[in-house]
């Protein structure tokens, strides 16, 4: 009865121990942002925003890489990377220019990038494998829709921010919610995802161009940031139709290994063939002429 129940068990279960830490990771770091974001901002004349979206960010991370899907692994990347990657960005760079590190920041971005660190793996599993099988350029795929991800939270940011200019925070949200439903599409492998960035794309696209001509506000100059995302998840689609496929050699190998074998035996054959010649021509050359064994 233990056989087939451990033949059927899900082959993924050392996974959720990554899982597990990731998250938990993610929960401390989102905890103690959330403790800095009440006592700290104070003293350090920080906005509150500041200790806020991380806080939010890693939270809905930390639900994410406990699930085991990949839609939600890979949205849990983009959402970490959205602020873990700038936070360590802006201790390198104080540290280049002033010499001194940011330990509260370098904590938590630090933290974040262990967390995706650790649930990685978790995107390679058999199981993850058979849920996202594009033919071609899977790691693109995925690397792009993490960075999509990151975008449309960064985008969410400054939508929260924009408080100024209505029209301007609901034009980012949209490019924004775009961009979180065409990497949903992309991951389940549905054709509307494609389409869906394309779209976006072109959106973004307008309201550059718009914006450079001040017929919006000139922050949607930044609309070619999610331009580039969105190109992004295109752009795997459009290399495996240009580029041929990759021939497969194993085959060509099999039958160059067929063929030196081949060869291998006829040789071998034609060795023993001979070898036999010369015996039977040297005893009919003992049997024909008796008188000179007789005088050997």
């Amino acid at each position: 009865m233990s056989k087939p129940e451990t033949a059927n068990a899900p082959p993924n279960n050392p996974d959720g121990a990554r899982r597990f830490a990731a998250s938990l990771m993610l929960v401390l770091a989102a905890a103690g942002t959330g403790a800095a974001a009440m006592g700290v901002t104070a003293g350090r004349g920080l906005p509150w925003q500041f200790f806020a979206f991380p806080t939010v960010l890693y939270g809905l991370g930390a639900l994410g890489f406990a699930r085991r899907d990949v839609l939600s692994q890979v949205l849990a990347r983009g959402g970490v990377a959205a602020f873990a990657g700038p936070a360590l960005l802006t201790v390198a760079s104080k540290l280049a220019s002033a010499g001194r590190v940011d330990v509260p920041l370098l904590v938590v971005g630090a933290t974040g990038a262990l967390a995706i660190v650790a649930a990685q793996p978790v995107l390679y599993t058999r199981e993850a494998k058979a849920a996202f099988a594009p033919s071609r350029f899977r790691n693109t795929w995925i690397t792009s829709s993490t960075l999509a991800t990151a975008t449309a939270a960064i985008l969410g940011v400054v939508a929260v921010l924009e408080t100024g200019h209505p029209l301007t925070s609901v034009l980012v949200a949209l490019q924004a919610v775009l961009l979180c439903l065409s990497v949903a599409g992309v991951i389940r492998m549905r054709g509307w995802g494609i389409a869906l960035a394309a779209a976006n794309a072109a959106f973004g696209t307008t309201l550059a161009i718009a914006a450079g001509a001040q017929l919006v506000p000139r922050v949607l100059e930044l609309s070619m940031v999610p331009v580039l995302a969105s190109m992004g998840l295109v752009l795997p689609l459009l290399l495996a139709r240009l580029l041929p496929a990759p021939t497969a050699r194993e085959p060509a190998t099999t039958s160059t290994g067929l063929r030196a074998a081949t060869m291998a035996r006829v040789h071998v054959e034609e060795t023993f063939e001979a070898a036999e010649s010369l015996d039977s021509r040297d005893s009919h050359s003992d049997v024909a002429d008796p008188r000179m064994r007789a005088h050997m």
